[in-house]
């Protein structure tokens, strides 16, 4: 007989993957301003208008077709601080628990001492403060807001230039109340947060003095096993068997369209690993022994389940 295991049996285990946006078609997104989609908004400027170059575009992507670009509103003068840009408010706050990452793609135009400075960072909009900010200056310098050696926020000089025209994957994790920082998978910082309050902002801010940067593949990985927004375990997603060795056996629930429903393998770690349409007997054989986690998404659903490879 075969055993079934359920998302909703595996509800204390889960990983917990909050949300991923690749700013698809898939998720709602289309091209044009990102200000009122999904989740976003954008900069109002003081004559009640919103900025209109920041934008989703299929013009680049380091997954799928899409993604979102900053980039100079020529409207408007160089900012004193970088507040232009894209604003996401998750529908539930983000806790600040071991195991909580963020991760995203950059890709930078061709840097100039006229670049703008584009940086990534997080707010609690109660307290009006914010976790921690990373930041690409306009030589490539990688720098971060945080508490430093002295117990005081400050920017930190990570020791790391990168170069305009190619892509870069930027993680930030935290464990043990200290966050570290990672680009292309190698860890170039650890600071301490300035606060570890829940996180109900998002930002992807520039300061507006000339050329641009896409922004694909945003990741909220949360450690915290009891936040709602990380779970589903409503969708009984069944896989066999698990542990797997050679191939897999999904059943979708009743709610998901197969033909709309996406796959995405993740590592434990959270690297996706693999992207695919839906199917029901997927390969496994070439993938090492260890810990996975299966993103089902269709237009409307999002289920998440882990998995042992043998």
């Amino acid at each position: 007989m075969k055993k079934y295991i359920s998302l909703c049996c595996l509800f204390f285990l889960t990983f917990s993957i909050a949300q991923i946006i690749s700013f698809e078609a898939e998720e709602g997104f289309v091209p044009g301003p990102i200000l009122g989609q999904g989740h976003w908004t954008s900069n109002e400027t003081p004559g009640g208008e919103y900025l209109p170059n920041q934008i989703i575009t299929n013009e680049m992507a380091s997954h799928g077709q899409q993604s979102l670009k900053l980039t100079y509103e020529s409207d408007h003068p160089g900012q004193p601080t970088p507040i232009f840009g894209a604003y996401y408010h998750p529908q539930q706050p983000v806790e600040l628990a071991d195991g909580t990452s963020f991760s995203y793609d950059i890709f930078l135009d061709t840097l100039t001492p006229n670049s703008s400075v584009y940086i990534f960072g997080d707010v609690n909009q109660t307290e009006q403060m914010y976790h921690f900010y990373l930041m690409i200056d306009q030589s490539g310098n990688v720098v971060a807001m945080a508490v430093n050696d002295a117990g005081q926020p400050n920017w930190i000089d990570t020791q790391l230039d990168v170069v305009g025209r190619q892509w870069y994957n930027i993680r930030i994790e935290y464990q043990a109340g200290i966050l570290h920082f990672f680009v292309d998978n190698s860890q170039v910082l650890t600071a301490m947060p300035v606060i570890t309050s829940p996180i109900d902002e998002f930002r992807f801010t520039h300061d507006n003095f000339g050329g641009f940067a896409y922004i694909d593949n945003f990741q909220i990985l949360s450690g915290n096993m009891n936040s709602v927004e990380n779970q589903n375990p409503k969708y009984d997603v069944k896989i066999y068997p698990n542990p797997v060795k050679d191939f897999l056996q999904i059943s979708l629930p009743e709610e998901f369209k197969p033909q709309k429903t996406k796959i995405r393998v993740y590592s434990a770690e959270g690297k996706i690993l693999q992207e695919m349409n839906f199917d029901q007997r997927i390969s496994t054989t070439h993938w090492p022994q260890g810990v996975y986690y299966l993103q089902l998404t269709d237009s409307a659903h999002e289920a998440t389940v882990k998995l042992m490879k043998k």
